[in-house]
């Protein structure tokens, strides 16, 4: 929990589909996180280096230079009869209706 000018708050990363699974890949000898999955547009899959979060939030410049290109991911295969694979779906709903529930 943070506080930011007198008010507490958290942060919780989420997303409703599931689209890529964590792994590491070797680059000439060294081991670095990947996420692997399928594209989109085709179903090929793909394997990528994230790549790194600065330590400080980086000035305008770095934003107006950057050439971002961020590939979607197709959802991953699933059974009918298993809910479909999500990222912290549960806790943020135990936040925001959990009580609700009791």
């Amino acid at each position: 929990m943070r506080r930011s000018k007198g008010s507490a708050w958290t942060g919780l990363g989420l997303a409703s589909v599931q689209a890529t699974t964590s792994g590491i890949i070797d680059v000439n000898g060294e081991k670095i996180p990947a996420l692997r999955g399928n594209r989109l547009s085709d179903g090929a899959p793909l394997t990528v280096y994230p790549g790194e979060v600065p330590a400080r939030l980086p000035g305008q410049a770095f934003w107006d230079k950057q050439g971002f290109q961020f590939e979607a991911f197709r959802p991953q295969v699933m059974d009918v009869d298993k809910p479909l694979p999500h990222i912290r779906l549960d806790a943020a709903l135990e936040f925001l209706i959990g009580d609700k529930l009791r």
